[in-house]
Formats: C-alpha cells, sequence, structure tokens
C-alpha cells in the first residue's frame, strides 16, 4: 500500500520532470523490477496516464527503455496496460513522424533524439535517392551514346 501511493506520487511528481528525474527516476524505475505485480502494475498505469497527459518523460530514454523491458512482464496485466500505450500512443506518434504537426508533438514530448534520427534517414533517403537518379540519368545517356 505505501509502495503504491509512492508511485502514485511519482505520477504528480513528473510534471517537474527536473525534480522527478534528480530525486524520484532512479527508484520509480526499479519499482518495476518489484516482485509483486500489483506494484509493476502500478507502474504501468503510471506511465500510461505519462503518455496520456503527453508529458515531455515519454521521450526519456530511461522510460522509453523501461516500456520496452515491461513488454515481457510475466503479468498479462502490466503488459496489457503497456500494450495499451504502444497502441494507442507510441505507434500513433510515430506515425505523425512526416508532418510538422506531429514532429512538434514529438520533439515537446521529449522525442528529440527520434526527430534527429529520423531528418538523418530523410537526409540519408535523399541523398541516396539523388544518387539513383543521377545514375539512372548517366545510363541513359550512355546508352543513348550507344545506339
Amino acid at each position: 500500500m505505501i509502495i503504491e501511493r509512492y508511485i502514485l506520487m511519482c505520477d504528480k511528481i513528473m510534471k517537474d520532470e527536473e525534480i522527478f528525474k534528480a530525486h524520484f527516476l532512479e527508484s520509480f524505475l526499479e519499482l518495476a523490477n518489484d516482485k509483486v505485480s500489483n506494484v509493476r502494475v502500478s507502474v504501468a498505469k503510471t506511465l500510461l496516464h505519462l503518455y496520456q497527459e503527453k508529458r515531455k518523460l515519454c521521450g526519456d530514454p530511461q522510460i522509453v527503455t523501461l516500456i520496452k523491458k515491461m513488454k515481457d512482464d510475466p503479468s498479462r496485466d502490466v503488459r496489457s496496460i503497456i500494450d495499451s500505450i504502444y497502441e494507442n500512443y507510441i505507434s500513433k506518434l510515430f506515425d505523425k513522424v512526416n508532418t510538422q504537426d506531429g514532429l512538434d508533438e514529438l520533439n515537446k514530448m521529449g522525442f528529440s533524439q527520434i526527430i534527429t534520427k529520423k531528418a538523418k534517414e530523410f537526409n540519408d533517403l535523399t541523398i541516396q535517392q539523388d544518387y539513383l537518379n543521377n545514375k539512372d540519368q548517366a545510363d541513359q545517356s550512355n546508352s543513348s551514346m550507344n545506339i
């Protein structure tokens, strides 16, 4: 009961990212490994609320890693909540990565590393496409010279 109240308190403190990260994040992460499944369910519910509120901590690498880890939790209840996060929030966020509004929303939620990666992928794809277009033009020029 005390641990679950602590998790509830963490949920409220997450609104202040700096304080949460400095004083509560480490213990919150540890609670995801608690042997009592109800404690892990409370952690999962807090993570769900974090995404529902679209708080900046959503993109924190430690939070993202925790969610990935909890997908394989032994408790069906925990997995169900985490699956809900993936289905209703994470997958929809990344569907938006191709729009400016989507990028702005992801950036606000702390996913700047992913935005940078997507920008690099886009840049690499553009460079690759330019190369293929130039190669096709060169091949066509060579073909017309051989005729």
